[in-house]
């Protein structure tokens, strides 16, 4: 879950300083803009990380491919957002001058070009949260390795103890 918060904080602040850098007029209005946006974008990874957290038991490559998946819908879902919340809702002058400029795109196509692009982001959210993922699930099998280790030498101790007992309780009662 803090991976998912840590990604739309990593969005939040990267496409801030991107539009600081291409000097977009209104950064204000931009960044209270981003903010639900942001919101949304959490809202769809969690989505994928209930998904994926429900195929935790089965085969990593499986999950691999589920995510991989669902990064495709999660991307044009998040671009249409994306897309309503800077050029339908309340457009931005600038913003739609560059729409404009990109030969009067269809929405359909300006959407398509924005879930190629974050299409990566929810592949690398999600590569991340299986790289995760697939570490507790190592080292709890190697705990779970450690433990049946120490339980069989634990076994191995008490066979040995319980040979001895009888060959010495024999050894004494020969003595005497």
């Amino acid at each position: 879950l803090w991976s998912i918060l840590g990604f739309w904080a990593f969005y939040y602040a990267i496409i801030t300083v991107r539009a600081l850098i291409i000097g977009f007029d209104d950064q204000d209005m931009l960044a209270l803009r981003r903010i639900p946006i942001a919101f949304i974008g959490i809202g769809i990874s969690f989505a994928i990380y209930r998904v994926l957290r429900a195929l935790d038991r089965h085969n990593f490559w499986r999950r691999v491919a589920v995510a991989a998946l669902l990064a495709l819908p999660a991307s044009a879902l998040f671009s249409a957002a994306n897309y309503t919340a800077f050029y339908v809702l309340d457009p931005i002058e600038h913003l739609d001058r560059e729409q404009q400029d990109e030969k009067q795109s269809s929405t359909a196509a300006v959407i398509a070009d924005g879930a190629t692009y974050w299409l990566f982001f929810f592949y690398a959210w999600s590569a991340l949260y299986l790289a995760i993922s697939y570490s507790y699930e190592v080292r709890g099998q190697e705990r779970r390795a450690s433990n049946f280790q120490a339980q069989a030498h634990g076994a191995q101790i008490r066979a040995l103890r319980y040979q001895i007992n009888p060959h010495f309780l024999f050894n004494t009662l020969n003595s005497i």
